[in-house]
């Protein structure tokens, strides 16, 4: 950059941070407390004020989502050694729970925009032979309809004729992402045994829309996603403090995390230990999300183009 000409700094200044955990766990160290991840949605379904869990709860939500993973051996090494997983739906905490696990255990996340067709799908699937999907219940009739995918893990509210229908299918096995948590909370001691990614490995296979033609996927390392930080987080014009007794910036989570830049974005959020609440997923909405929310600082947000 113009401010560091002859330094290229692949790290948030001041940290030796090697993984995309790492922005995490450094976060809820300072702030275990504070809130982390908020969502308007009650257990129901029905939308009401922001509810928060704290960098502490999220935390261990992590440990155990990444410790099911390992014990239901759902995340198998391909023939290279990598490991894949699908994220097929909107913004949410339980996709920044799941993006997190696979942060802290190696394997690479390979999101979809929720939008995208049965075709689509099962072409970056065949692309990445990723076994697992975490989806929620908006997605699952396409799947019951055509799945690539051996195993689907659901989250969020299902209705009874829904979820009898996708556990009694024989096209994948279904686990919902609360079991999955129960399980890997009993099983938090295999983890250690689990090695850490390296800043050279995968951390995301970012794919196009596949708007002209079919999706393009590319290979963001978890070097490129800290470099990437620690280009926007440089004390000459980084936006938050990470000082834990300085305010909590809060910061509304709406661009789809399937792009790069929101992925950048929510982690550098994490960097600085903000507050993240999601959207309702609707973006007729997000008026009323932004009233609820109050977000701070800066509203990323993307140019739109048009004729008068």
């Amino acid at each position: 950059s113009a401010l560091s000409p002859h330094t290229l700094h692949e790290r948030p200044f001041g940290t030796n941070f090697q993984n995309i955990y790492s922005i995490f766990e450094a976060a809820a160290a300072r702030r275990p407390s504070r809130p982390c991840f908020g969502t308007r949605f009650r257990a129901d379904g029905s939308v009401g004020p922001f509810s928060w869990q704290t960098y502490e709860e999220v935390a261990a939500r992590v440990q155990a989502f990444a410790a099911g993973l390992w014990q239901l051996h759902v995340v198998p090494a391909s023939a290279d050694g990598k490991r894949f997983v699908g994220l097929y739906m909107k913004n949410s905490p339980e996709w920044m729970v799941a993006a997190e696990a696979c942060y802290r255990t190696g394997v690479c996340i390979v999101p979809m925009y929720d939008t995208l067709g049965p075709e689509t799908v099962s072409y970056i699937q065949g692309q990445t032979l990723a076994t697992t999907v975490i989806c929620t219940a908006a997605e699952l009739p396409q799947l019951l309809k055509a799945c690539p995918f051996s195993h689907v893990v659901v989250t969020g509210p299902i209705k009874p004729d829904l979820l009898a229908k996708a556990k009694s299918t024989k096209a994948f096995t279904l686990i919902t992402f609360a079991d999955l948590e129960k399980l890997g909370a009993a099983n938090l001691a295999l983890l250690p045994s689990v090695p850490p990614p390296e800043p050279a490995d995968l951390a995301m296979l970012c794919y196009t829309s596949g708007t002209t033609g079919d999706p393009k996927g590319a290979m963001l390392t978890h070097g490129n996603i800290l470099a990437a930080i620690a280009n926007a987080s440089y004390p000459e014009w980084g936006l938050f403090t990470t000082d834990s007794a300085g305010p909590q910036e809060v910061h509304l989570s709406y661009l789809p995390l399937a792009h790069v830049f929101e992925t950048v974005v929510i982690n550098y959020c994490l960097f600085a230990g903000c507050a993240i609440g999601f959207y309702q997923g609707d973006t007729l909405k997000i008026i009323e999300d932004l009233a609820a929310l109050r977000p701070t600082t800066v509203l990323p947000s993307l140019p739109l183009c048009g004729t008068i």
